[in-house]
């Protein structure tokens, strides 16, 4: 049987995002509606493990 793989991201917004500074665990692609662009998804997406992607003030770790 084969199992689907859940991605886990670590999202830091930096302090001039608009919500201020914030941490937060991300399962999957939550966040997909979140208003990224359909390369910032692909590039998520695509992202190694234990490798990380700033968009913006945000900046993207994926940890699993």
């Amino acid at each position: 049987m084969q199992t689907l793989e859940r991605k886990k991201f670590v999202l830091y917004h930096t302090p001039e995002f608009v919500g201020g500074e914030k941490v937060q665990l991300v399962v999957g692609m939550e966040f997909t509606e979140g208003g990224f662009r359909p390369a910032d998804i692909r590039a998520i997406e695509e992202l190694p493990v234990n490798d990380s992607i700033t968009i913006t003030s945000l900046k993207v770790w994926r940890v699993k």
